[in-house]
C-alpha cells in the first residue's frame, strides 16, 4: 500500500471514493484554512487537483460518491441558505471537470447521504 497524496501535518485527506472505471479517487481534504474541499487524484498516483474548493462555494463539502457513468460526483454541503434556514446539509452534484454544480435537494432538514442520488 502507498499513499497517493503527500503526507502533511497541516492537512488531512479522508472519505475516498473510487470512480466507476477505477482510474480516479475523489476525496475530502481538510486542515489549515480548509474546512473541507473536494479533490481528485489519479489512482496510479500523479498530482491531486481541486474539484470543489471551500471558497467556490464557501463552507465544507463532504461524502463524495460517483455516478455510475463517472460523469458526476455527488456530495453534501451546507453552504446555501434555503428559505429562511442556513446551514442545512443538502445534496449536490458537480461534473468531474469541476463545472455544472447543481443542488439536488431543497429540504428544511439535513440531507447527508450523497450516494442516494448518485445512482
Amino acid at each position: 500500500m502507498r499513499a497517493l497524496t503527500p503526507s502533511d501535518d497541516s492537512r488531512f485527506d479522508d472519505e475516498p471514493a473510487w470512480s466507476p472505471d477505477g482510474r480516479t479517487i475523489a476525496f475530502v481534504r481538510t486542515g489549515g484554512a480548509s474546512m473541507g474541499d473536494l479533490w481528485l487524484v489519479d489512482a496510479d498516483g500523479g498530482d491531486a487537483r481541486a474539484l470543489m474548493r471551500e471558497e467556490e462555494p464557501p463552507f465544507d463539502q463532504r461524502s463524495p460518491t460517483w455516478s455510475p457513468d463517472g460523469a458526476l460526483v455527488a456530495y453534501v454541503s451546507h453552504h446555501e441558505i434555503i428559505g429562511n434556514r442556513a446551514g442545512d446539509w443538502q445534496l449536490y452534484t458537480v461534473r468531474a471537470d469541476g463545472t455544472g454544480v447543481v443542488r439536488r435537494t431543497s429540504t428544511g432538514y439535513d440531507e447527508r447521504n450523497a450516494a442516494s442520488i448518485a445512482r
